[in-house]
């Protein structure tokens, strides 16, 4: 004999056991064992078909959408209530009512940080750079208020931090060395897991500690900060024997965990990115923002600069014999700009579409030490300004129009040229500590 299967069920636990079929009526079909595994409240459910089924009921989704029933065998399933019968939602909407608050716990967290700090001292070979690590870590206590004790409980937590730096040791070189990702917002990650308490009685606490992270920090001379990971901070809920969560989810003070869900931390979102994964998706900044470029690597992402202004800051040390080079660039024959030592000297370059570019010059100083740079695009002027010369401007081509289809670079240039005077890579040859550009909204724009 073929019984109907029930679609409106999913099986979440099937033990072994001896099952027998029974034929109650016509249409309907209860399930039952040799030997009882519960003696709870059993009763016929029946969904829109006219299809039953004995069970009693376990849980109720917190969003009452699921029924989780359980049959005399000990199987047992999740059913969507909307496919039940008129009469039986109207049962469970009862059930609901009466159900005596067994699980109105009032737990009480506190959250503290523990910030250990490594005390190995690292430098790099020439003395300008300082590395430096941090292992925070959170100690979670979590007190019952309630009187009636919580069995089983389970802290699950979510430690988020943001990498911007990565610190290494170069064995080959035996130096210290970095790389910096703080282009992006740096990279999100997330330390998630689970630590089982004891049963919480009544006004009684229980502490546990969390994993540690890296906290990374690059420090130049003169205490400028090269680059620093980012911790976000903890987010936590605890749960009872059953796996339901009590209560709402809890943060630590840090101020950049205070945008997250429970829901954006384990699916790893970040609400406060300004840049989306999507390369594709180019946002409208509405604020200042500064992006630190690390000589050699590449901006990985479009930025949208429509009525953007630009100002780059650089600190170099030109190669003596050959200083021609790219210090940083963006675009290209659309739109862009590229600052550059060009026959021996500085130039900043600035297009706005196809058809229109302009370009300011200085002088390379004769010193061969260190010396800053700084260019300017604003909707009426170029400036270009070099440590112990007197700043330069010209006229601005304008704001972009649209944004390029290119990658922002140091220390080299993009495949597409932003101007007919040079020929990409153009890798400049000499030193460059730091690269820093900001956009920020024009005045007027919207």
């Amino acid at each position: 004999m073929n019984f109907p299967r029930f679609q409106w069920l999913k099986n979440r636990f099937v033990p072994v056991a001896w099952l027998v079929l029974v034929l109650s009526a016509p249409g309907a079909l209860v399930l039952s064992t040799a030997q009882d595994a519960g003696s709870g409240e059993f009763r016929q459910f029946t969904n829109k078909e006219g299809r039953m089924i004995e069970a009693r009921i376990l849980g109720i989704s917190p969003d009452r959408k699921t029924l989780t029933i359980g049959q005399r065998d000990g199987r047992e399933f999740e059913l969507e209530i909307v496919l039940l019968s008129l009469d039986d939602q109207q049962f469970l909407r009862q059930w609901i009512a009466n159900r005596p608050a067994t699980a109105d716990y009032r737990l009480e967290v506190a959250i503290d940080k523990i910030l250990e700090k490594s005390t190995e001292k690292r430098r790099d070979r020439g003395g300008f750079y300082r590395f430096s690590s941090e292992y925070p870590q959170y100690r979670i206590t979590v007190t019952n208020l309630s009187r009636e004790t919580v069995p089983g409980p389970v802290v699950e937590y979510c430690l988020l931090y943001r990498e911007k730096v990565s610190i290494r040791y170069d064995e080959e070189e035996r130096d210290w060395e970095f790389s910096s990702f703080s282009l992006d917002g740096g990279k999100l990650n997330t330390v998630r897991a689970e630590i089982p308490l004891e049963d919480l009685v009544y006004n009684r606490e229980q502490a546990v500690v969390t994993e540690s992270v890296e906290i990374d920090h690059v420090i130049g001379d003169g205490n400028y900060i090269y680059g620093e990971d980012e911790l976000v901070g903890l987010i936590l809920r605890v749960k009872d024997s059953s796996g339901t969560p009590i209560g709402e989810s809890w943060r630590s003070s840090d101020t950049g965990i205070a945008h997250f869900t429970w829901e954006s931390a384990i699916g790893e979102e970040d609400p406060t990115a300004a840049l989306p994964d999507d390369t594709n998706s180019m946002p409208t900044l509405v604020q200042p923002r500064t992006y630190e470029l690390t000589p050699g690597e590449e901006y990985r992402r479009k930025i949208a600069i429509e009525g953007m202004t630009f100002s780059i800051r650089t600190i170099i040390t030109p190669d003596a014999l050959k200083p021609d080079g790219m210090i940083a660039a963006m675009g290209g024959k659309a739109a862009g700009w590229a600052l550059m030592i060009r026959d021996r000297r500085i130039v900043f370059a600035a297009r706005a579409s196809e058809a229109e570019v302009r370009e300011v010059i200085a002088s390379l100083p004769s010193s061969s030490a260190a010396f800053e740079v700084n260019a300017a695009w604003g909707k009426d002027e170029l400036s270009l300004a070099v440590t112990g010369l007197a700043p330069v401007t010209g006229p601005s081509p304008g704001l972009v129009e649209e944004s390029p289809n290119a990658l922002m670079t140091a220390g080299y240039s993009g495949d597409e040229p932003v101007t007919s005077g040079y020929e990409a890579p153009f890798t400049f040859p000499g030193g460059i500590d730091s690269v820093e550009v900001t956009l920020s909204p024009a005045p007027g724009q919207p």
